[in-house]
């Protein structure tokens, strides 16, 4: 008999140090997928900055299971006692929670139903993922359709500048400082932008520390949104 086993971690169970550790992007996320798999096997990869999560269908559960945790043990070393572990009925529960927006770091947020479908088509599927992940898209964009929780903010940037908006009353002419110059920054900046903020300074790795403890001893709001430490001169 097939089983269904995941093995994963997220932000409930890892900091954002570990949780990097195991991140992996689309093409390494189908590689280990691929790798994982075999012809009595199907497996997904779903990665994102909040999430790293094996799903395996095998007939031996617990070798699936320990190959999994292998794997991610072989991607960050200090993962292990931050993953998590479900099979069967409970695994395919997790993923529509998932691919609801329940289990994210902001409830509702809509980019995580596109997550897993991109880890269904590019993972290793059978009959068996096929019909879960198939279902688990399914009832996520049902729940965004028929209840109320597609009105939470639809990322963390989102909630971020909806946070700063409450702090303030209003964000109108507030001067931000963003730390971070990628795609999260960016998604950080329009949202800031639209509530009426001005962003005075956008900071990367390459500016001068000098500049970012100038400017933060002036503006209203600074956000992060990297990893690097930063410290002042």
């Amino acid at each position: 008999m097939l089983r269904l086993v995941l093995v994963g971690t997220s932000h409930h169970h890892a900091p954002v140090e570990l949780r990097e550790q195991v991140a992996l992007d689309r093409v390494d996320a189908q590689a280990l997928a691929a790798r994982l798999a075999g012809e009595d096997r199907e497996a997904v990869c779903l990665s994102t900055c909040n999430r790293t999560e094996l799903y395996l269908v095998a007939a031996d559960a617990e070798q699936a299971e320990q190959d999994a945790a292998a794997a991610l043990a072989s991607l960050g070393p200090e993962i292990e006692p931050a993953l998590y572990r479900l099979q069967d009925r409970a695994a395919a529960h997790h993923l529509f929670r998932v691919a609801a927006g329940l289990d994210s770091l902001v409830p509702g947020e809509g980019e995580i139903l596109g997550q897993v479908r991109v880890a269904h088509e590019v993972g290793t599927t059978g009959p068996v993922l096929d019909r879960v992940f198939r279902q688990a898209l399914h009832a996520g964009r049902k729940v965004r359709a028929e209840t109320a929780i597609g009105q939470s903010p639809a990322s963390v940037s989102a909630a971020a500048a909806a946070l700063a908006e409450q702090v303030f009353g209003s964000l109108e002419g507030r001067s931000i400082l963003l730390l971070g110059a990628g795609k999260v920054s960016e998604q950080a900046a329009r949202n800031l932008r639209s509530r009426g903020a001005e962003i005075v300074l956008v900071a990367n790795s390459k500016t001068e520390r000098e500049r970012i403890g100038e400017e933060l001893a002036q503006v209203d709001v600074a956000t992060s949104t990297t990893s690097t430490t930063w410290r002042g001169s």
